[in-house]
């Protein structure tokens, strides 16, 4: 009898915001980014996570360990409307 190894293959990259989806100025951002396998199982690593402001400006920039949560502060004059992580 012969054994073999299923590799696991990434098939979804998501980042859930903890608690809040309505920021203000100067509130802190916080999210967990999740890399998941075909099986739907979490993955181990790293993952670069990005801020953009409505218009598309990187407001900032962060390295943060898959599964655990990260965080951000709004800049004082954060510009209104849908931001981008």
């Amino acid at each position: 009898m012969g054994t073999f190894y299923v590799r696991a293959v990434p098939t979804e990259l998501n980042a859930e915001l903890v608690k809040k989806i309505d920021f203000v100025p100067q509130d802190t951002i916080r999210l967990t980014v999740n890399l998941l396998d075909q099986a739907n199982e979490k993955m181990p690593g790293i993952s670069t996570v990005t801020i953009l402001d409505p218009d598309n400006n990187e407001i900032d920039r962060k390295t943060v360990a898959l599964g655990t949560e990260g965080s951000f502060i709004l800049p004082e004059f954060a510009v209104a409307g849908l931001w981008i992580v």
